[in-house]
Order: structure tokens, then sequence, then C-alpha cells
């Protein structure tokens, strides 16, 4: 689905998409990645997202204000290509925006 949205240079918005990261060989990825960021797990997988595909618009869930700037945050990450590499390998299939 990704690869006809790039193509037809339409948005994607990924369904929920903080609220499937519980396996724990993601969680320990986004944790590496977040820690030499002074970053949130939750703000590596907003990046990861936004790093796969210029099409890609991510909406997570803010309830405060604090959480809005943590998550507009997100967007001025930029993970290493290693590290866009092993959290995608690192996803299950239903979480690849693909």
């Amino acid at each position: 689905m990704l690869a006809e949205c790039e193509h037809n240079e339409t948005g994607f918005i990924p369904y929920r998409p903080l609220r499937a990261w519980n396996d724990p060989t993601q969680r320990q990825l986004l944790t590496a990645a977040a820690s030499g960021r002074n970053a949130s797990t939750n703000q590596i997988a907003l990046a990861w997202l936004l790093a796969v595909s210029p099409v890609t618009l991510p909406i997570p869930g803010t309830a405060t204000a604090a959480h809005l700037d943590e998550n507009v945050a997100a967007a001025g990450l930029h993970p290493a290509r290693d590290e866009i590499d092993a959290i995608t390998a690192a996803v299950s299939p239903q979480l690849l925006p693909h």
C-alpha cells in the first residue's frame, strides 16, 4: 500500500502508530536509538515512521501539551540509516507501512 501511495503522491496514515510496539526486540532497538539522543522510545518510533517514506503521516494520540511537544520534537530526530534498517527488520509485517 505504501508503494502505491508513494507512486500517486498520496499520504499514508498509519493506524495507531505507537500502540503496536510491544515486542521486546522492537522496544530494545527503540530504547538503544533513544538513549543516544536524549529522546523517548515513542519519539524514535515516530521518527522511524517519518523516515520510512516521505508520504507517511503518523498521527499519534496527544493528551497534554507536553505530549504534543514530545510528538512534534520527534520530527526533528533523524535516525541513522542502520537504525532505520534495524528497526524495519525487527518490526512485524503488520507494522510495516508497505
